[in-house]
């Protein structure tokens, strides 16, 4: 009985990883679609200056996130510089941009604390596109990051909004960030014996 206890566990810590990469794997893609989105518009519009400054910036972040494709979990400054360059590549989409604004704790370390990688992108991109995206400078984005105690463990919690005008229906659908980010970070349930 013990042993067959054992065996589930391994193989459940076995499984962990093959689920997070195949997370990326479709992560990833989602990402590199919509990133480039923006870059179409530029050309389609003979916006040379706009296009090479887009995808001067969009490399940076490619370069980023292949230096740290065989990483499971991040610092949270790195996730933080990561993001910081993204909503720079998004706002580029905009005339006028959108706010972004970042609220840290003082007191977390962001170098000692850990999360999963390209956790938060999905999350902000969901409040680009179905918040922002058509409110031009009143389009306002706001991340706060606190530390709380839960059970005696010290955790962070992330909290991100945006003041769009909501929406309808289930936005959760196969093949979108927030399906993805949901499906790949979902608890596991308890076996039976």
């Amino acid at each position: 009985m013990l042993l067959k206890k054992k065996k589930k566990i391994k193989r459940k810590v076995c499984d962990a990883p093959a689920s997070v990469t195949g997370f990326f794997t479709q992560l990833n893609p989602h990402f590199i679609f919509n990133a480039l989105t923006p870059l179409q518009s530029h050309i389609l519009k003979n916006e040379k200056i706009e296009s090479l400054e887009y995808l001067d910036q969009f490399s940076s972040l490619m370069r980023d996130i292949l230096k740290n494709s065989d990483k499971m979990e991040t610092s949270l400054k790195k996730e933080l510089e990561f993001i910081n360059k993204y909503i720079a590549i998004q706002q580029i989409r905009f005339s006028p941009p959108f706010s972004f604004e970042l609220h840290v704790q003082p007191t977390i370390s962001l170098e000692n604390t850990s999360i999963p990688a390209m956790m938060l992108q999905p999350i902000i991109e969901n409040a680009i596109e179905h918040g922002v995206k058509n409110r031009g400078a009143q389009g306002r984005i706001v991340v706060y990051i606190t530390a709380e105690t839960i059970i005696n463990k010290q955790c962070i919690q992330i909290q991100i909004s945006d003041n769009g005008s909501g929406v309808t229906g289930n936005i959760i659908k196969e093949g979108h960030a927030l399906y993805i980010l949901q499906k790949g970070f979902k608890p596991c349930k308890n076996e039976r014996e």
